[in-house]
């Protein structure tokens, strides 16, 4: 008999979704596999009912996010769909989180990024060092490459998009859905980025998905796990890599607006910057 590990691979491997949709769906349900195995000795999802699955997801609401627990109850309804017969319903209702986010508390300064980087191996302080610099995802650090190599898309892109960057070297990454969009960073950092070109881009893999890499750096789930480490060492806690985006996107603010844009004008350029499409998600980096 599979393990239920075993089973959460096998029950979203054929479903109707993106690979990165999938692994998160996966990595749900192995947690749901675990706490059931824990509290119920189950060894087969087909003996799971509704309470079950509702318990689990009214705990998981009191320690994480919401948008983590909105991906724990789509990939519910996945298990539910499989098995429907035995647990009565597939769509499974909304539960908000209880645990509250004060999102400006993912900020990093300049001073704990460079605290963290004396944490890290020469490639992942890199990594972390651009990160920050430009705002970028874990997996966009694979992405990087020089902008003639990589063209950007064609998008209503913000006129003043990098304004007061001028001077900085442009590189492009490939963002969510594809989006290629262009990144600059600072003379000396882009030199610094040069010594770890390889020859020819190799295919690597971050959470069952194929990427193309230019540079020997730190990347995705391994960067990721590399700066929260750090962090709780360097700084005593850790509000995750992507607070590194936080920083970028509040410190852009300022610069814009010191340079005389209005606030939605920064907005729209930072938006830009980032690779959203629409502002109001960049909103939610400058509470």
């Amino acid at each position: 008999m599979k393990s239920l590990t075993k089973q959460a691979k096998d029950i979203t491997k054929n479903i109707d979704a993106s690979e990165s949709t999938k692994y998160k769906y996966e990595a749900s349900l192995k947690k749901f596999a675990k706490w059931c195995s824990k509290n119920f000795k189950i060894k087969r999802f087909d003996r799971i009912y509704s309470n079950m699955v509702y318990q689990y997801l009214y705990e998981r609401a009191e320690h994480v996010q919401q948008k983590t627990l909105d991906i724990d109850r789509h990939a519910m309804s996945v298990l539910t769909s499989r098995y429907k017969s035995k647990l009565y319903t597939v769509k499974i209702d909304y539960i908000k989180s209880k645990s509250e986010t004060n999102e400006k508390c993912r900020l990093y300064t300049k001073d704990q990024i460079d605290l963290i980087k004396l944490h890290q191996n020469i490639k992942n302080a890199l990594a972390t060092e651009i990160a920050f610099i430009c705002g970028l995802r874990a997996h966009e650090l694979i992405t990087i490459r020089r902008i003639e190599e990589q063209p950007i898309d064609s998008r209503p892109w913000s006129k003043h998009k990098y304004l007061g960057r001028e001077n900085y070297i442009q590189y492009s990454v490939v963002g969510k859905g594809g989006l290629i969009r262009e990144v600059r960073l600072p003379p000396a950092l882009a030199e610094q980025l040069e010594k770890f070109r390889r020859p020819t881009a190799i295919k690597v893999t971050d959470r069952k998905i194929f990427y193309m890499s230019q540079y020997d750096i730190g990347y995705g789930n391994n960067w990721s796990s590399s700066f929260s480490g750090a962090s709780i060492r360097a700084l005593g806690w850790s509000r995750g890599a992507h607070g590194t985006r936080h920083s970028y996107a509040q410190k852009r603010m300022s610069e814009l607006q010191n340079k005389g844009l209005t606030y939605n004008e920064s907005l729209s350029a930072i938006s830009s910057e980032l690779g959203h499409l629409r502002s109001e998600i960049t909103e939610v980096y400058l509470r």
